[in-house]
């Protein structure tokens, strides 16, 4: 199992003896870490994503704004 810490979301990477799972999360990377550390132990291996330029940004890398009320 891969965890990548990226700027603006999280990416896990899940591989089975016969399926590959790719998912992202934007909770706090320790959440996230813990969640699947905990249980999976060094099975479990934890990467920095470096940061990528903005204009090489795809349009779901860019931050979620909230409107606040």
């Amino acid at each position: 199992m891969d965890l990548i810490r990226g700027t603006y979301k999280n990416r896990i990477t899940l591989l089975s003896k016969t399926d590959k799972y790719e998912l992202s999360s934007t909770a706090r990377f320790d959440h996230v870490r813990r969640l699947f550390q905990d249980p999976l132990g060094d099975k479990v291996r934890l990467h920095i994503e470096s940061e990528t330029p903005l204009d090489l940004r795809d349009k779901s890398d860019k931050p979620i704004s909230h409107r606040r009320t």
